[in-house]
This record gives structure tokens, C-alpha cells and sequence, in this order.
């Protein structure tokens, strides 16, 4: 399943617009850079943004297809 959404950066406020790939146990994420909002992740944001997490969302944010 594929589905597309949004999720913030906490640090700088900016919006992350993500294409998401359901899994069994997982979600990857791959960030997109057109279309409209979707769905909000608040899960996937709370654990990117915790200080442990920050360097997978810097490769998010870089085009780097990760999972959650």
C-alpha cells in the first residue's frame, strides 16, 4: 500500500512532504517535493524528531528513502 502526506521538522518548522510505503512491520519514507499535503504522520514525526533520530531525518530530507 502507498498513500503520500506530510510531517514537520521541529527544529526549523518546516514542512516534509513524504510519499509512505507500508510494510509488514515497517514504513518507508521517501520525501516528494510536489502535490498536496495528505495525510499528517504524527507518529513517523515524533520519532524523526527525537535526538537520536535526527540523523535519518536529515537523509530524509536529502532524498534518502528511509524506514520507520
Amino acid at each position: 500500500m502507498q498513500t503520500h502526506g506530510y510531517i514537520y521538522d521541529k527544529s526549523t518548522g518546516e514542512k516534509i512532504l513524504i510519499l509512505v510505503r507500508q510494510a509488514s512491520y515497517y514504513r518507508n519514507l521517501k520525501r516528494r517535493f510536489a502535490g498536496e499535503d495528505g495525510n499528517h504522520f504524527d507518529d513517523e514525526e515524533n520519532f524523526l524528531n527525537e535526538k537520536e533520530q535526527l540523523e535519518r531525518l536529515e537523509r530524509l530530507k536529502n532524498g534518502e528513502t528511509i524506514s520507520c
